[in-house]
């Protein structure tokens, strides 16, 4: 047996104890092998003082160092990897693209036809997270409200996978993100791809794509209502200063706070051609300090989600 700083824990071993009240567990089990990112980033961030492990059952300290190196030695090559996320992208753009122009036409939206999009969104956050949103964030004019919507999908399944939802939960918060922002296709395009300030009566207009939004998904009849409330409220605000109702604290559902700080965040960080990306750290400062915009809990969380994102070791490609 083995006491150990929580810092010093890896996935591979085996914890027989920790050193905390039982009510401070957050892994809620005394003996268990660690064998996801996730349970090693909770037990880092929990109130816990130290660890027991057993090198016998599990991994020792060097070793679990040693194999961490091993997976990320046996990652893909970095050319590679982007090579396999654009393809997917360019055929989840193309789906969504589709989409999004049957929505401008004046045709309904139902699950039938977003699931396969999110299905492979969700597979692409599994595989490859970094380099999926990072290739997502280049748009050209004509793809801003495409890749917008598919990074925020991205973006919105990693948030809810660390928030440990089950997976009907993050499916639906994943079609959530990927068209949230439906109601633009009824939007003028000279407004849509205006690169200065929109005019008063443009920001008027530009404000009722919730509504407009709301309206394409209500009409198949089949859309669960997070999926609804987001696309509605994604820009309410804590203070009651957001759109289209006036929302204020907990008028506005987790949900729907989870998919405005995915939106605000994928925006500024991303580039486009009448603007320069904001690196991420930039965008949380930035967003951090907007007192009134975001729910600083669920911020932080996001915060929290990001850092453990870009610790995240690639799987193979072919899985």
């Amino acid at each position: 047996m083995k006491r150990i700083d929580k810092s010093q824990l890896q996935i591979g071993m085996f914890v027989e104890d920790l050193e905390c009240a039982w009510e401070e567990n957050p892994i809620g089990e005394r003996r268990f092998l660690l064998e996801r990112a996730e349970q090693v980033d909770l037990l880092k961030r929990s109130n816990i003082k130290a660890a027991i492990i057993n090198p016998v059952l599990g991994s020792d300290i060097v070793e679990a160092a040693n194999i961490l190196a091993r997976k990320r030695e046996k990652a893909p090559p970095l050319e590679q990897r982007r090579r396999v996320a654009n393809k997917i992208l360019a055929s989840v753009q193309s789906t969504t693209a589709d989409l999004f122009n049957g929505a401008r036409t004046g045709d309904s939206v139902g699950m039938a036809q977003t699931e396969p999009v999110v299905r492979e969104i969700s597979r692409a956050m599994e595989r490859d997270p970094i380099v999926f949103i990072s290739i997502s964030r280049l748009k050209s004019k004509d793809e801003t409200t495409f890749r917008h919507s598919i990074a925020v999908s991205a973006l919105l399944v990693q948030f809810a996978r660390y928030k440990k939802f089950d997976a009907e939960t993050v499916r639906v918060l994943g079609t959530a993100g990927l068209v949230h922002d439906i109601g633009k296709m009824r939007m003028p395009d000279e407004i849509l791809q205006k690169e200065g300030s929109l005019t008063a009566s443009e920001l008027e207009k530009i404000r009722t794509h919730p509504a407009l939004g709301h309206a394409i998904l209500s009409a198949e009849g089949d859309m669960p209502q997070f999926v609804l409330d987001i696309c509605l409220q994604h820009h309410e605000r804590p203070d009651g200063k957001g759109y289209p109702a006036g929302l204020s604290g907990s008028e506005i559902g987790e949900h729907v706070s989870m998919a405005t700080i995915c939106d605000v965040y994928e925006a500024i960080t991303s580039a486009r051609p009448y603007k320069k990306p904001w690196p991420s750290a930039d965008a949380i400062a930035w967003m951090l300090e907007r007192r009134g915009h975001f729910d600083r809990a669920l911020l932080r969380e996001f915060v929290a989600c990001l850092d453990l994102m870009g610790k995240q070791v690639p799987v193979s490609l072919a899985s």
